[in-house]
């Protein structure tokens, strides 16, 4: 398994954003680089956000600057400066972006130049083909991290079902690129 990236990092940056609206990280080189689940989200606040109601989304396009979300999770209150969330479990597919939802207090931090943000007011966290129109040339500090997924083709050997095997001459089958030519990735 490899380390998943998703969004921005999550430092303290010139500006902050403030509450009510669902920011969107489209910044080149921010999209997911991997399929798997995102287990850990970190947050840089400026202000607390203190009523509990801070949620994360993983998103994806559908068509023009309509996005709908893969998954997403409750982040609870953050405290202002850096925000560590672990033990979620957000399904993620290469090239998805992160975003972030907060109502009524708190502010993120944010560069005002140099990114490429969706945003939409209120709370589009879940959210189903919604238009969020605006883009801003800014930066968000949000960012996830987790483990790309194992898959497999290998259906069986020698007649033996792919889910019995657990080794191939000692080595075991998560670690298996290919047999005679055949991927296992």
């Amino acid at each position: 398994m490899a380390v998943i990236n998703i969004g921005s990092a999550a430092i303290d940056r010139a500006s902050a954003a403030s509450a009510n609206t669902t920011y969107v990280d489209e910044t080149a080189g921010t999209a997911a680089d991997g399929t798997g689940t995102i287990d850990t989200v970190t947050v840089f606040m400026e202000t607390a956000h203190t009523n509990g109601l801070a949620e994360v989304g993983i998103f994806y396009r559908t068509t023009g600057t309509s996005l709908t979300t893969r998954s997403n999770a409750s982040l609870g209150s953050l405290a202002a400066g850096l925000n560590t969330i672990t033990g979620l479990s957000l399904a993620v597919q290469a090239g998805d972006w992160i975003g972030i939802y907060f109502p009524t207090s708190g502010s993120i931090r944010r560069a005002t130049a140099g990114g490429t943000t969706q945003l939409k007011a209120g709370d589009n966290i879940p959210c189903t083909n919604v238009d969020f129109g605006a883009t801003q040339g800014r930066i968000y500090s949000v960012h996830g991290t987790g483990t790309t997924t194992v898959t497999t083709s290998i259906k069986s050997v020698n007649t033996v079902l792919q889910a019995s095997i657990k080794s191939i001459n000692g080595v075991a089958i998560a670690s298996v690129k290919s047999v005679n030519g055949v991927s296992n990735v």
